[in-house]
């Protein structure tokens, strides 16, 4: 029943959503290994290829709901290395750090059956006849949230309770006075539990949260910062002949430094720069191939989001520049 009078809630406006032109054929849900469960059971897919350099929580979701599981590598230029995929299979294929949209029609040809895992690309259209996840958590302030695009023509059949974020986003309003660092933990716990929760929709918090951002704004913000820290880091990044090569319209979610130094990480979070070890359990599991390793101990995922500006991108270069 509606309620009337009391106190004021949070002013939010009632703006669109940036992917509303695929409402008729697409779902929002609590976090992208919910959205590519969906996808598997729309499309009734026997087995899913799942890259190994991933986070794992992806492939054992999908085991705890007993869906084959077949692990991948990738090459060192990111290309799959499949083998014995089926017409009843159905590959996810990583967007990594949003700068390999390039590879996307080709993937498609190949191997038909496709998951564009865009969670690290939340810019990049969607293909036709194919299914396509984004996280509005890797690119917006928000608790929870994903988004899948599934190709027109099918039906989602599917009836969700919706997620309840409010009891632990309040690290979304402590870090705007205390910053990142004072609510880390609080953050934790939120991530903890979206890893705990089944299949849900995705919350109405998180949905009047979108409705309110300027996507144009944190488009420009995020293509101009990381070119800047480009052209200051290309001649050390091992990674710069990808990123040469990217789409004009590709947005990514970091500016993905590749440099074999030991201490460079440390250095970093040591003056505030947080950036994270990626999927680092990769160093000493039988699933990853060397090249897998090489990333998951080298790279540095360096911030470029809407928060920053061209000062902190100098900065930031500056601080690298010093200790490489």
């Amino acid at each position: 029943m509606k309620e009337y009078g009391g106190y004021l809630r949070l002013e939010l406006n009632d703006n669109a959503h940036y992917w509303k032109h695929y409402d008729n054929n697409s779902v929002k849900l609590n976090s992208g290994r919910a959205a590519i469960y969906c996808a598997v059971e729309m499309g009734k897919f026997e087995r899913v290829f799942i890259p190994a350099y991933t986070c794992d929580t992806v492939a054992q979701f999908l085991i705890s709901k007993n869906i084959g599981v077949v692990y991948y590598n990738i090459t060192n230029t990111f290309d799959p290395i499949i083998h014995g995929f089926t017409k009843n299979d159905v590959l996810v294929w990583t967007n990594y750090y949003g700068i390999l949209s390039n590879k996307n029609k080709m993937i498609l040809k190949k191997y038909k059956n496709v998951i564009f895992d865009n969670t690290q690309a939340f810019f990049t259209k969607p293909l036709v006849n194919s299914y396509t996840v984004y996280s509005f958590r890797k690119f917006f302030g928000v608790s929870d949230g994903a988004l899948l695009i599934y190709p027109k023509g099918n039906k989602c059949d599917l009836t969700l309770a919706r997620d309840k974020s409010s009891e632990t986003s309040l690290f979304l309003l402590t870090t705007i006075e205390n910053g990142t660092n004072n609510s880390y933990s609080d953050s934790l716990k939120n991530e903890e539990r979206i890893s705990k929760s089944d299949i849900l929709g995705m919350s109405q918090l998180t949905d009047a949260i979108l409705r309110n951002v300027n996507y144009n704004q944190v488009k420009k913000c995020r293509r101009d910062n990381f070119e800047y820290l480009d052209k200051r880091l290309c001649k050390i990044n091992e990674l710069s002949d990808f990123i040469k090569h990217r789409l004009p319209s590709d947005i990514p979610m970091i500016y993905p430094l590749l440099i074999k130094n030991e201490n460079l990480r440390s250095i970093l979070i040591s003056k505030h720069i947080y950036v994270p070890q990626w999927w680092k359990y990769l160093i000493n599991s039988n699933l990853s191939n060397d090249f897998e390793k090489y990333l998951s101990k080298y790279l540095i995922p360096v911030p470029i989001d809407q928060r920053y500006t061209f000062e902190d991108m100098e900065m930031i270069s500056k601080i690298i520049e010093k200790n490489i």
